[in-house]
């Protein structure tokens, strides 16, 4: 059973191949679904005309509703990515000097370092709690 498997992980991200605690596969599962494309954040949600209007429900920018918006720069979760950040960069100093964009793109990366991850999943379950996405 474990050859067959084996088999069947080729080709996955490194991120899916990695052993992911059951409390954080919620987690895990949120940031596959942004990466594919298929969130309920208004921007893909708009694309696929389930919503017209991708501007953020959550805080009073205009902003479109995408990843970015969502995890590093909605006012509505401050207090939340506040947190995650200050973990994160004590984890990865360097990422401090990131525009959102490429830290954007860091946390979405395959190649995310376990610990790391762990407390990105955690960041996206708190966000999953308050009704941000599902």
């Amino acid at each position: 059973m474990s050859d067959w498997v084996e088999k069947e992980r080729f080709g996955l991200p490194e991120y899916l191949l990695r052993t992911c605690p059951s409390s954080l596969r919620e987690g895990r599962r949120l940031k596959t679904k942004f990466r594919l494309g298929c969130h309920d954040l208004r921007s893909s949600s708009s694309r696929t005309q389930l919503v017209r209007n991708a501007q953020c429900p959550c805080c009073k920018s205009r902003e479109s509703e995408t990843i970015q918006h969502a995890l590093l720069e909605c006012s509505a979760f401050t207090k939340e990515r506040d947190t995650f950040l200050e973990r994160f960069y004590e984890l990865h100093p360097i990422a401090r000097g990131l525009s959102p964009e490429g830290l954007c793109d860091v946390l979405m990366s395959d190649d995310l370092p376990h610990e790391t991850e762990n407390t990105m999943y955690r960041y996206l379950i708190l966000f999953r709690g308050s009704g941000w996405a599902s």
